[in-house]
């Protein structure tokens, strides 16, 4: 009688079994931390997600650093090596998705021209009455007193839940040691007679300018200017 041998022969299958098993049949092909590892995973991308669709639908580049000329500031720019004002804002460090955002404040000399993109979460402030949605005050404080200028022109562009607003003032002087601060109302607001534009009132307010705030002159790209066409 042939004698069976004692060794078996080494199975092909060296991880899992036929059936989907390991070869420890209490032990299933897909175990708690393997699961968990998964859903970390996934879970990570999710976030990842997340936090780049929040950074790019805030974002207008091309929009925000636009520069918006009316017919007085086309006869001025853009001209060969005409320079503007670049004002450097300082963020208040509160900044998030959902309160306003201040960018690319610049200031045209030659047009006595002060603008500036403003993006508001249109989820957080309704778009109000008015033509603008809103109402848009510079407000210009200095030893000469407190002056007021109300907006010239605008341009807006929307993008996700966000409106992108670029702001132009006529007829505001440079001054050194002037503050200019941007006052947004709603839509309907009304001066009162003894004091105009309390900020008190307004939606938002942000200091373009004081006596701290950095300034360059810088040479702007062509094709940053547009004309305003309204």
């Amino acid at each position: 009688m042939k004698q069976k041998g004692f060794w078996k022969k080494k199975s092909d299958v060296n991880a899992e079994g036929i059936d989907g098993y390991d070869w420890d049949e209490s032990q299933p092909k897909w175990p708690l931390t393997r699961i968990l590892k998964w859903v970390g995973a996934i879970l990570s991308a999710v976030v990842w997600i997340l936090v780049l669709w929040r950074i790019f639908s805030g974002t207008n580049a091309e929009f925000e650093h636009l520069i918006l000329l009316d017919a007085k500031a086309a006869e001025k720019y853009p001209a060969v090596d005409q320079t503007v004002v670049r004002i450097y804002s300082e963020n208040s460090g509160d900044e998030t998705a959902e309160t306003p955002l201040v960018d690319y404040p610049v200031y045209l000399d030659s047009a006595e021209n002060l603008q500036l993109t403003l993006r508001i979460n249109r989820r957080t402030f309704p778009e109000e009455t008015g033509k603008a949605g809103y109402r848009f005050i510079l407000r210009r404080s200095g030893e000469g007193g407190t002056f007021y200028h109300g907006l010239s022109y605008f341009s807006e562009d929307d993008s996700f839940q966000y409106r992108f607003y670029r702001l132009c003032f006529n007829g505001v002087p440079w001054e050194e040691g002037s503050v200019y601060t941007l006052l947004v109302f709603p839509g309907d607001y009304e001066e009162d007679e003894e004091n105009l534009y309390p900020a008190s009132k307004a939606l938002f307010t942000y200091t373009v300018k004081n006596e701290g705030t950095y300034i360059k002159e810088i040479t702007p790209k062509e094709s940053e200017y547009e004309i305003y066409s309204k």
